[in-house]
């Protein structure tokens, strides 16, 4: 999937009504503070970001695609004091309180240097959230020529990968059930959350 293509016409009623379904989830399981500093890692078009502007005193968004920071940013364009996306997330040193990340792991090919990216720009006994996509067949993706990512994670295997990059796993659960339509066939598919502490 090329993300710049697709950054103008990303915010479909099936995306934003997912996202609105994972934010609440997610809203139950953190502890705000609003002096905390929050990044959304893969922050796409800031789906995500948008349900958290009245809970954390800054909200960064990352994102690889220059063209999805776009829309973030002209989204946030009246919050730009406190709500920035970037492309480049080596200049925030242990700045960052908590990071979410929602359906953005299964496309990283490299998910060790991510994990050891985002534990660099957390605090000390920082928080991480990641939700991300069951191991599934393949289905999920089918419709994606020359997909590159992961078909989703066993859970088990994805918190010894997080435990072996410096984090301690708190919680692992069930986030959604939900059912997508390829080719004219409807897939069912489920996503999971990790709740981390960065351990040092």
């Amino acid at each position: 999937m090329n993300f710049n293509d697709e950054a103008k016409e990303w915010d479909t009623e099936r995306r934003i009504n997912r996202a609105k379904q994972i934010a609440d989830f997610l809203k139950s399981k953190i502890n705000f503070d609003n002096k905390s500093i929050m990044l959304e890692f893969g922050c796409g078009t800031g789906l995500i970001s948008n349900h958290f502007l009245d809970y954390f005193s800054k909200i960064i968004g990352y994102d690889q695609s220059d063209k999805m920071l776009e829309v973030f940013n002209k989204k946030f364009l009246e919050e730009k004091d406190r709500v920035i996306g970037i492309n480049n997330i080596v200049e925030l040193n242990s700045e960052v309180d908590i990071v979410i990340s929602s359906m953005v792991f299964h496309h990283i090919e490299d998910i060790n240097q991510s994990l050891n990216d985002i534990k660099k720009v957390l605090k000390k006994h920082g928080e991480l959230i990641i939700v991300d996509l069951d191991l599934d067949d393949g289905s999920f993706h089918s419709n994606e020529i020359g997909f590159k990512g992961h078909n989703g994670f066993d859970r088990d295997l994805f918190v010894k990968q997080l435990s072996l990059n410096g984090f301690n796993t708190i919680q692992v659960g069930t986030v959604l059930q939900d059912k997508k339509i390829l080719s004219n066939k409807e897939i069912s598919y489920s996503l999971f959350y990790v709740h981390a502490i960065k351990i040092d």
